[in-house]
């Protein structure tokens, strides 16, 4: 009798052991999503909050968080939760049972038109809608999808708190925990409470909502929460209404209480990881072109760690792609995420490399970039034209005058020679105005092309070799620089983060062709050919590879540009039927190439390409060709590259009607011909085909001007 005694005792003494320890060793992620939330925002915590260390450990970055169509707060969470691009329904929202929606109990409505009875505590009565929806998108978002794998995964879903204003319901962190039929666990209103100076007249309760987690927590070995903090969206919905007084201290106060709710939840006990994101930024951040929404990722232990994160996906540090969030949630349970889902769960990589206050900056150098990106091209373009349309009067008028000619040549090996300047100096912009640097870099280039015009005999050949080597030193480096050229691509709009870009695509491959051009027609054919392979073969490897360049189209206009002239420096001459069947020949052989590039490495968009048409769907083929259809007739329209397209294959034209006994010279002519057949691939593989025809038509019409220059100072025979 006394061994059960004691064995009872042994048992009462140690299930709170036991207890304590599936505490502690319980997993549970929480997303405090916090719509309205920006970089101002971030900056007045760093610099006035009262949690000095919060902000001094995990990691921070900036998210795109650019959806399927416009922004909003819908559209950016629908995008965020299924790991691609989708798009919101009209009338979306949550509810709990009990609630009222249009004049009826939610359940019944739900009922009326599904057929179904809620079986969850939260209800999406458009959820049918919003399925539907994505699945007439471009993308495809599969609705649903993430929280379907963390339920099969049994990883508890549980959302707290709602952005309801005084207008209208906003409930959309259910998105993150909602599954393939449309269910989620949830408790909207426990963690709002009501407020009389408060906007709308409520505000979040951080006590409700702290044992509200902890309470799911103790319930679940793993668990993932969404608390939806809904105070900025409020203020920033009232805020033209509001006194500025008043609205400061409520701007103040809502911070403080965030940065209150956050701390305690780093505090916790357990393995707990907190991610806060802004699905959407306010108003004022988005109108000033800051459309970078911050994320912030800590882990509750005690060593505090600092992170640098990365994105495979972007391959950058602090830039995260907004189809990244939903594989990273999955990451943190080791849930492997779908191909659908096509961003990489980001990398924290500990470091004391970068400060809260650096990446900050570094966020703040890219919004530079892209608030000044607009009026620094389009001057540069209207300047471009400018120079042809000039060039091509002093070849009308002014040909026989030595000065104009002289002055006409700088400047063409000046244009020629911009792109190698905006591609090494973007750093110069942390520090200069843009204005400045905008003309610092047009004299820079003016300057450079009187220097290469007074001292070399083949100027457009060593800048063309310049712009060659630096591009691919950069792309083998990284693309560091061409990431925040004016002609590279910005991480805010999207198109691209990695490789090479179509502005500084037409202009490597046109650069590699000068490259060649001393070289063509020597008296050894085999010497000739064989730089010419060797030049091509490392446009090709840089343009193709997936860690590198990664432009299909680019690569496979490469091809095309060398085939020709190789059949060009071998003297072939078959008939127009025959060049078309070599031509297909070239680019099935080009389109094997360029596979082989994607089985190496991660896998980029166009291996994920691949990957869809060898399982037979066709469908995803047609439409990212009529995808890049849309965006080059939308290009065509709206964009500054337009006016350099047209007046660039305008002149080309002419030059070629009137001017054809004027290349005289074969490698010259090659040359040109071969630039040409490489602007028209460009234009017809590439989705913004018109501007890498631009830049390589560019460059092609202001050598041919260059040469035709060069040739009258020669006495005519």
């Amino acid at each position: 009798m006394k061994k059960i005694y004691f064995l009872i005792m042994v048992i009462f003494i140690c299930l709170p052991l036991e207890k304590n320890y599936a505490q502690s060793t319980n997993e549970s992620l929480i997303l405090v999503l916090v719509p309205g939330l920006s970089f101002q925002e971030i900056e007045w915590l760093l610099t006035s909050g009262e949690a000095t260390e919060l902000w001094h450990h995990g990691g921070v970055a900036g998210v795109n968080i650019r959806p399927d169509g416009d922004y909003s707060y819908l559209n950016s969470a629908v995008s965020l939760s299924s790991g691609i691009r989708g798009l919101g329904v009209k009338g979306w929202n949550a509810y709990e049972q009990g609630e009222h929606f249009q004049q009826r109990p939610v359940e019944e409505r739900y009922v009326q038109w599904t057929g179904d009875w809620p079986r969850s505590s939260i209800v999406h009565p458009f959820f049918h809608k919003l399925v539907e929806k994505n699945q007439e998108t471009t993308y495809q978002a599969e609705i649903g999808l993430l929280g379907e794998l963390l339920k099969r995964e049994n990883v508890d879903r549980f959302v707290i708190g709602h952005s309801d204003t005084s207008d209208e319901k906003r409930r959309y962190g259910s998105l993150f925990t909602l599954d393939k039929i449309g269910e989620s666990q949830g408790d909207l209103t426990v963690g709002v409470k009501e407020s009389i100076e408060a906007p709308s007249g409520v505000e979040m309760d951080v006590g409700a909502i702290i044992n509200e987690v902890n309470q799911v927590e103790s319930k679940a070995s793993r668990s993932f929460l969404v608390i939806e903090w809904g105070d900025l969206e409020r203020l920033f919905a009232e805020k033209l209404v509001m006194t500025k007084e008043h609205y400061q201290q409520q701007y103040e106060q809502n911070l403080l209480a965030l940065e209150s709710l956050l701390k305690e939840l780093i505090d916790g006990e357990g393995s707990r990881q907190v991610m806060m994101l802004s699905p959407m930024m306010n108003q004022d951040a988005y109108n000033a072109r800051e459309r970078l929404a911050p994320l912030w990722l800590w882990k509750s232990d005690a060593q505090k760690s600092q992170w640098v994160i990365r994105s495979q996906t972007t391959r950058q540090d602090h830039v995260v792609s907004n189809m990244d969030i939903a594989p990273t949630i999955l990451d943190f349970f080791a849930i492997e995420h779908p191909q659908v889902m096509l961003g990489q769960p980001v990398k924290r990589v500990d470091t004391e490399l970068y400060t809260a206050s650096e990446v900050l900056d570094h966020v703040a150098w890219i919004f530079t970039i892209f608030q000044t990106r607009g009026v620094v091209l389009s001057s540069y373009i209207t300047l471009l034209v400018i120079l042809l349309i000039g060039i091509s009067v002093v070849l009308w008028r002014k040909r026989e005058n030595e000065t104009w000619k002289f002055a006409a040549k700088v400047l063409l090996v000046a244009g020629v020679s911009s792109p190698l300047w905006f591609l090494v100096t973007p750093h110069l912009l942390k520090r200069i105005d843009p204005g400045f640097y905008f003309w610092l870099l047009s004299f820079t280039s003016v300057a450079i092309g009187y220097a290469c015009v007074r001292y070399l005999k083949h100027p457009f050949a060593v800048v063309g070799t310049l712009l060659f080597f630096m591009i691919s030193v950069d792309q083998v480096l990284g693309s560091s620089l061409i990431q925040r050229s004016y002609l590279g691509y910005d991480p805010i709009i999207g198109a691209r983060y990695y490789g090479m870009g179509n502005e500084y695509a037409g202009i490597y491959i046109v650069a590699g062709l000068l490259v060649v051009m001393p070289f063509v027609y020597m008296a050894k054919k085999w010497l000739t050919l064989s730089i010419v392979t060797v030049v091509c073969l490392v446009q090709l490897y840089i343009l193709g590879a997936p860690y590198l360049g990664t432009n299909a189209g680019a690569t496979l206009a490469t091809g095309i540009a060398f085939g020709y002239l190789f059949f060009r420096l071998l003297g072939l001459r078959v008939h127009w039927k025959r060049m078309i069947l070599y031509g297909v020949v070239i680019l099935m052989v080009l389109l094997f190439v360029l596979y082989g590039f994607q089985s190496k490495g991660d896998q980029t968009h166009i291996g994920y390409a691949f990957e869809r048409l060898l399982n037979g769907d066709i469908r995803y083929i047609i439409e990212v060709m009529e995808r890049k259809l849309a965006m080059n007739w939308k290009i065509f329209k709206f964009s500054n590259w337009t006016q350099l397209f047209v007046c660039s294959y305008l002149l080309i034209g002419l030059l070629l009607w009137r001017q054809k006994r004027m290349f005289t010279e074969r490698p010259q002519k090659d040359i040109i011909q071969a630039g040409i057949v490489a602007s028209v691939a460009l234009l017809a593989l590439n989705d913004s085909g018109v501007v890498a025809a631009a830049t390589s038509m560019f460059v092609i019409v202001s050598a041919s001007y260059y040469w035709l220059l060069d040739r009258e100072k020669r006495p005519r025979t």
